[in-house]
């Protein structure tokens, strides 16, 4: 997973420079993501509503998406505050064979708390129907190891300890934060990378 709170199109070029083939991103509801790929990248992201638009996708051209689609991981607080959440979810093929059901999400921060677990098991449910697939990506905003617990059986976290992680049954290997976007001043969060479902 790669976390996006910044500095838009150089960020994400950044990011995408490091090699990565897919980027899973929160915080993009002020811009739309297709406008900042390169030629061959697919943006998939809802803009229907600011709600919608901030978990979202960035697919390089070595993927094949077989669908995708949005699920609310939870509603608004009583008396504002913060967006509904949503997940962006989707089934990918790999030009390798590889099949991902990736999961792009951001859950309500710790002023919020009373909604994680409701948030939490929306994306357990997404999660339940790729047990061997699924990989997500998220700023969790709690403690990575009890969401992934919350998550199902055999799912491991890597990332940062206060919630910015990846989250997959599947073997995740080179694990890296890159803090370049933090030192450039672009986001408060470092970007967690792996590759999943190698050994």
């Amino acid at each position: 997973m790669d976390f996006h709170s910044g500095n838009n199109g150089k960020y994400i070029s950044h990011l995408i420079g490091t090699g990565a083939e897919l980027l899973l991103l929160q915080e993009c509801k002020d811009f739309r993501l297709a406008d900042l790929l390169p030629a061959g990248w697919r943006a998939l992201q809802d803009s229907s509503s600011e709600a919608k638009a901030g978990s979202a996708m960035a697919v390089s051209s070595g993927f094949s998406v077989e669908s995708w689609w949005m699920v609310k991981g939870c509603d608004a607080p009583a008396g504002g505050g913060m967006l509904p959440r949503w997940l962006c979810c989707a089934e990918l093929t790999h030009d390798s064979g590889t099949e991902l059901a990736p999961i792009s999400c951001h859950a309500p921060p710790p002023r919020y708390s009373q909604l994680q677990p409701g948030f939490n098991a929306a994306v357990a449910q997404v999660v339940s129907q790729y047990p061997k697939t699924s990989v997500v990506g998220a700023d969790a905003n709690q403690d990575i190891t009890k969401f992934a617990k919350a998550l199902g059986a055999g799912m491991k976290a890597v990332g940062k300890q206060s919630g910015i992680c990846l989250v997959s049954a599947l073997p995740m290997a080179a694990v890296v934060q890159d803090s370049w976007g933090q030192t450039q001043g672009m986001t408060d969060h470092p970007a967690v990378s792996a590759d999943v479902g190698k050994v």
